[in-house]
């Protein structure tokens, strides 16, 4: 698993669509409405399940670690901080104030939550976090790893280990990232649109579409259309297992 290179790849995207600077997508970036075309369709709307990341976490859903797409190094995203004295025992520190999309507030006990359940349904996410137990107290999450793990906060940087409304199921994800979804087609086009609560301020566009195409003839012909969609025609990142 190439974790840097996919990571990066999904956050440059999401700056793209929230309206941040990043070359070659400024024109795209800057309008109200943005119809993007990736290579490969999710083959599942569950986030912890995912094989190809885009979809869902270009602006729908978030982890806890970001990995800054142009220094390939951590930063806080729900997490604002982590800490470890021996590389086993770990605390991190939910960041307050950060919204679901259906207005429900994020806690240290959902994201326990959620990582409880990545683990269980995705046997790769179980391997890649060897966690032995977890607790929670307000806004803190403490994490004890099998043995010595100093690699977890950037194990959070995957797209598997996203942060969603374990409540609300998994069809249509709750996330809080800068866009909701509206509708989600695995097989034909995902609609989101702007979420205006988003804790890292308000998302320049108002509305994407999402659509998968593998066919590179037909990816061409969308980005000579008026709609001047972005395309990504790179590796498609798929991570069944972490």
């Amino acid at each position: 698993m190439k974790l840097p290179r996919i990571a990066a790849a999904v956050v440059a995207v999401a700056l793209a669509m929230t309206g941040c600077s990043v070359p070659g997508d400024e024109e795209s970036a800057t309008k109200d409405s943005l119809n993007f075309v990736t290579v490969i369709a999710a083959n599942t709307t569950d986030p912890h399940l995912v094989q190809a990341a885009f979809t869902l976490n270009s602006g729908a859903v978030e982890t806890l670690v970001a990995l800054d797409p142009r220094t390939s190094t951590l930063k806080p995203s729900l997490a604002t901080k982590w800490d470890s004295k021996d590389g086993q025992n770990w605390t991190f520190t939910i960041r307050d104030g950060v919204k679901f999309h259906n207005g429900k507030t994020l806690t240290a006990e959902e994201v326990r939550k959620n990582i409880e359940r990545a683990r269980k349904v995705n046997p790769g996410v179980a391997k890649l976090l060897p966690i032995a137990s977890m607790s929670t107290q307000g806004q803190t999450l403490r994490i004890r790893t099998t043995e010595r793990h100093p690699g977890l906060p950037s194990d959070f940087v995957h797209f598997n280990t996203a942060i969603i409304d374990t409540a609300a199921g998994v069809k249509v994800p709750v996330g809080t990232g800068p866009f909701k979804i509206d509708s989600f087609d695995i097989r034909g086009e995902t609609k989101l649109s702007r979420f205006d609560q988003y804790w890292g301020g308000r998302p320049k566009l108002a509305h994407v579409t999402m659509t998968a195409n593998d066919d590179a003839n037909a990816r061409l012909l969308a980005l000579q259309s008026g709609g001047r969609p972005i395309s990504s025609t790179g590796p498609p990142p798929r991570a069944s297992t972490p």
